[in-house]
């Protein structure tokens, strides 16, 4: 369980995130982040797991 100081401070954390990508300000956004966090973003396209260099047809 998080405290409500502790939640808040998230929420304030996201929004203030997707205002900075909302108005393109992508150094800004790009700063908060550690050089060493894991992120994800999901592909364009449908994904292989082996890649679409792969020889074997898909």
């Amino acid at each position: 369980m998080v405290s409500d100081a502790e939640y808040k401070a998230v929420v304030d954390f996201l929004y203030q995130e997707a205002r900075l990508a909302d108005e393109a300000r992508y150094a800004e956004w790009e700063a908060l982040w550690e050089e060493k966090a894991p992120t994800r973003v999901p592909p364009a396209e449908p994904w292989h797991p082996a890649g679409p260099w792969c020889p074997i047809p898909r």
